[in-house]
């Protein structure tokens, strides 16, 4: 299943739900902005407004957990269609994101920034200017990130290890507010978000916060689909130092994730991922594959004991075998594993490269026995 922008839950499960929301949302629609009076068969006659609102907070919840940029958008139609307005419209919005809170409570810090910033889009959607307000002063906020804490002082200093815990969690949830914040703007075609984005994706910093959920990769795309991707595949194939391998290919498998897969189903229709990769330049998979081959050759992928972390994105770039220069540089990657870990680095060179080439799907990469 895609990581997505927050997505969780069974696959088949969710698609069945989000299909029938989505049939609701349309018809609250389609109902609100009909009179009734047009409703020839009594048991066709709209629903209550209570009922209709129930609707469209409950869609707009699950928008706001999931990051479903498309359900959003029917959510605020909706609401527009009621006729909703000052605090009942506040309200409404207000029970949509506390739903999405409860629904999320055993989730990670990163779900419920999203909630709280895709909660200011709809406000901003719905016609709200301070909303929309807020949501550019924290695309444009400076966030500085101090260095992760060191666990080795628990032991001997308690106290000064729980304060840099703290001022770390929050510099980067400050960071995860910003980040939303540019995905929302750049959804709606904001002006320059494009710059703000890459910008931020090369501050230095902490790298912990460049996972499969960051919103930067899939907001330059969302700015501009050509120059988002030539751009980010810049960063990764740059040698600038100021950038770290481990952001380099944090920033790749995000981006691979996004490219469209052939024959792909699902649930995948339903998330702001599969928008913004049915978005993305036709060649896409073919640029990937050409940066991947240029990653190859990077000496600090070992330098860094990062190696088996970039192999595995073999598994997410579509039709690798393809390219010549990517499968050579597969095998290049032999032989350069050092002491105990050579054999078993070998191995996995040769189980990504047959997967590879007969175009199947690459099995998971175990573990190093030991740091390169």
């Amino acid at each position: 299943m895609r990581s997505g922008h927050g997505l969780i839950g069974d696959e088949t499960m969710r698609c069945a739900m989000l299909s029938s929301v989505t049939s609701a949302l349309a018809a609250v629609v389609f109902l609100a902005a009909a009179p009734s009076a047009q409703c020839a068969d009594a048991a066709k006659k709209p629903a209550s407004l209570e009922e209709q609102t129930a609707v469209l907070e409950s869609a707009l919840a699950e928008a706001l957990r999931t990051g479903d940029w498309k359900m959003l958008d029917l959510a605020v139609q909706g609401f527009k269609a009621l006729g909703k307005k000052g605090p009942d419209l506040e309200m409404a919005v207000l029970r949509a994101e506390r739903q999405a809170a409860l629904e999320s409570m055993m989730a990670a810090d990163f779900r419920r920034v999203q909630i709280e910033v895709w909660g200011l889009a709809s406000r901003a959607k719905l016609g709200d200017a301070k909303a929309l307000d807020s949501l550019r002063a924290l695309a444009a906020s400076k966030v500085s990130i101090p260095k992760a804490p060191d666990w080795a002082t628990f032991k001997d200093r308690p106290a000064e290890m729980a304060a840099a815990q703290k001022a770390y969690g929050e510099a980067i949830a400050e960071a995860s507010r910003r980040d939303c914040a540019l995905l929302c703007l750049a959804m709606n075609k904001e002006p320059g978000v494009l710059d703000r984005v890459l910008a931020c994706l090369r501050e230095p910093g902490d790298d912990g916060r460049f996972h499969a959920q960051n919103p930067l990769v899939a907001a330059a795309i969302a700015a501009d689909p050509e120059k988002g991707l030539n751009a980010l595949l810049d960063i990764c194939k740059s040698q600038d130092k100021d950038i770290s391998i481990r952001r380099r290919i944090a920033v790749f498998s995000v981006l691979a994730s996004l490219v469209p897969k052939d024959g792909e189903k699902g649930l995948t229709a339903f998330t702001i991922s599969a928008d913004i990769g049915a978005a993305m330049p036709k060649d896409a998979g073919a640029r990937l594959a050409k940066a991947f081959a240029e990653m190859a050759k990077r000496q600090d992928l070992f330098e860094n004991g990062l190696p088996y972390q970039f192999l595995t994105l073999a598994r997410v770039i579509p039709k690798l075998g393809e390219n010549p220069e990517a499968v050579a540089a597969i095998s290049s990657l032999k032989g350069k594993a050092p002491g105990n870990a050579a054999q078993m680095w070998d191995a996995q060179v040769d189980a990504v490269l047959s997967a590879v080439l007969k175009g199947k799907g690459v099995p998971p990469i175990a573990p190093p026995p030991e740091k390169f």
